[in-house]
């Protein structure tokens, strides 16, 4: 039974393999049942990810590897189908024209009926999900040496690169395999690598809030594999932040962390929960990784990871420091610009009663204009720029040694220089 209605199936396909056009409903299809998701590249044209059995990196939770050389069937929700035609059909594009396309099998039609020819009979139905085997799309009939996605030896081609995948082609239509031109187009295309990470966040990579920490997604940024396994997803949905307590996370098991959070790619600063508070008393320190993930579920973390993270309260960070308005701004209690006014502090304006007036007052209303600018990061590069000319003047005063020796030898020149027009008079 199985061979006959292949033989038919084949022998429809050979007949109409195509470039006629079909009377053709507006037609939706997306994956059913999985996270991976449609989304169109640069040119407009919809595509769809998956990661196959053979991709060896981490991949998000609720996100499986799919066997395209296997048995595995890939289902899609069908959305439109046009109930005066009755019949869905699936075509896949030719590897030597984008307007050739040749039918191909359906596996499963949510328990409607499959005719001999592979088509879905539909009826009235305007909605269902379709299943799709891609290892038999390449391992029967005639054409299967010309669908663009296979090896022409019956498998699917995960060797030539970039991998093409397969351009398939859903439409309503009769009972004829005519193909179109004008139905719903869909590329499916496996996966065996992730992004590569081309720009990482530096260090000390997180800023440290009430158990939770801060992490400028902006300042990752990824591409898809396009060295070694190209044909991997240009979408990156997701930054993933993991993190170890008093522990240590592990290149390439980074996604094996306790802690795992997943904030929207390149969505500026985002507060990653879940970390206990480090107090004056109890450092609680953090190892933590940072990676993208892209549409088909992979991940891919950049090579640095960060240590002595830590997540406080507020008003303990501050604390650190005194130095309220310029630890804000460094996001730092111990960057080199808090430490120079600190010891500027301590130093020189301790020293006054002007100055210490001034600390008092600035002890008062310091803390609420960090918090202010802890909660507008986007006001955090002009006041770095306003503290540069305080950490000047701060530095200056700290070290007048320096400065002593040219302005004495200004002073000694002016002076030999005085006393020779004195001698020429």
């Amino acid at each position: 039974m199985r061979s006959k209605l292949l033989k038919h199936f084949w022998l429809n396909c050979c007949l109409f393999s195509l470039s006629a056009v079909s009377a053709s409903a507006a037609i939706t299809i997306v994956p059913y049942n999985v996270p991976n998701t449609v989304n169109q590249d640069t040119a407009g044209l919809d595509k769809v990810f998956y990661l196959d059995v053979s991709f060896p990196g981490q991949g998000a939770p609720g996100y499986s590897t799919h066997d395209f050389n296997g048995a595995t069937n890939f289902y899609f929700t069908i959305n439109g189908a046009d109930p005066a035609q009755g019949n869905v059909w699936v075509f896949a594009e030719s590897k030597s024209s984008s307007t050739t396309f040749y039918p191909i099998p359906i596996a499963n039609c949510s328990g409607l009926d499959i005719s001999v020819e592979g088509r879905c009979v539909s009826g009235a139905n305007t909605s269902f999900t379709l299943g799709i085997n891609f290892k038999s799309v390449c391992n029967l009939g005639t054409n299967k040496a010309n669908i663009l996605g296979c090896d022409g030896t019956s498998a699917v081609d995960l060797v030539t690169k970039p991998i093409s995948g397969f351009h398939l082609k859903v439409f309503s239509g009769g009972t004829t395999a005519v193909g179109s031109t004008s139905g719903t187009l869909l590329q499916v295309i496996p996966e065996i690598a992730g992004p590569t990470i081309s720009t990482q966040i530096p260090t000390p990579g997180f800023f440290p809030g009430d158990s939770s920490v801060l992490v400028d997604t902006n300042s990752i940024t990824a591409v898809p594999d396009n060295v070694t396994n190209t044909g991997s997803s240009t979408i990156f949905p997701s930054v993933w932040v993991v993190a170890e307590k008093n522990g240590t996370v592990t290149p390439g098991s980074e996604m094996s962390a306790t802690l795992r959070q997943v904030v929207p790619y390149t969505s500026g600063t985002q507060e990653v929960s879940g970390f206990a508070n480090s107090t004056d008393t109890t450092v609680i320190p953090y190892q933590m990784a940072i990676g993208v993930q892209d549409s088909a579920g992979a991940i891919s973390f950049q090579t640095t990871i960060f240590t002595g993270v830590f997540a406080t309260d507020i008003q303990g960070f501050l604390r650190e420091s005194n130095c309220f308005i310029a630890t804000a701004s460094f996001r730092d209690g111990r960057a080199a610009g808090v430490m120079l006014l600190r010891e500027f502090r301590d130093e020189i304006l301790s020293e006054f009663s002007y100055g210490r007036d001034f600390i008092r007052w600035y002890y008062a209303y310091g803390p609420l204009a960090a918090k202010w600018l802890l909660a507008h990061p986007i006001f955090r590069s002009f006041f770095l720029m306003l503290l540069l000319p305080l950490e000047a003047l701060a530095w200056i005063l700290l070290h007048p040694a320096f400065f002593a020796a040219p302005i004495l030898g200004f002073i000694l020149i002016g002076f030999f220089l005085r006393r020779g027009r004195r001698s020429r008079v």
